[in-house]
């Protein structure tokens, strides 16, 4: 039970700053968002980017490589806490089943 909360802790905490992995994920989609508006109207207008459009877009784009690799980097940290956990929990059971068995053996010896 203590392992689930855990890992629940982790996945939901991990964040650069004070931003979680999902906040950082809806942040993404808005700028990707605003970039597509950008295309459409320019689409729609059967035009190319102005200049400010350009520059916004280009912004945009930085804006979201940047947060791409904040989130790239907070899956591997919570696949690393993941993995940790779970190496964790296995060596614990296996704690508790040596344990059983070491008693096991011992009540089953004829005493001397």
């Amino acid at each position: 039970m203590k392992s689930k909360y855990l890992l629940k802790l982790n996945l939901q905490t991990f964040a650069a700053g004070t931003k979680t992995l999902e906040e950082l994920q809806q942040e993404r989609a808005a700028i990707h968002d605003k970039q597509e508006a950008l295309v459409v109207k320019a689409q729609t207008e059967n035009r190319g980017f102005n200049s400010e459009e350009e520059t916004e877009y280009n912004n945009l784009e930085e804006q979201f490589l940047n947060l791409n690799a904040e989130i790239e980097k907070m899956e591997q940290q919570a696949t690393l806490s993941i993995k940790r956990l779970i190496v964790l929990r296995l060596l614990t059971l296996l704690q508790n089943h040596s344990g059983h068995l070491l008693l096991q053996v011992l009540l089953s010896s004829p005493s001397n």
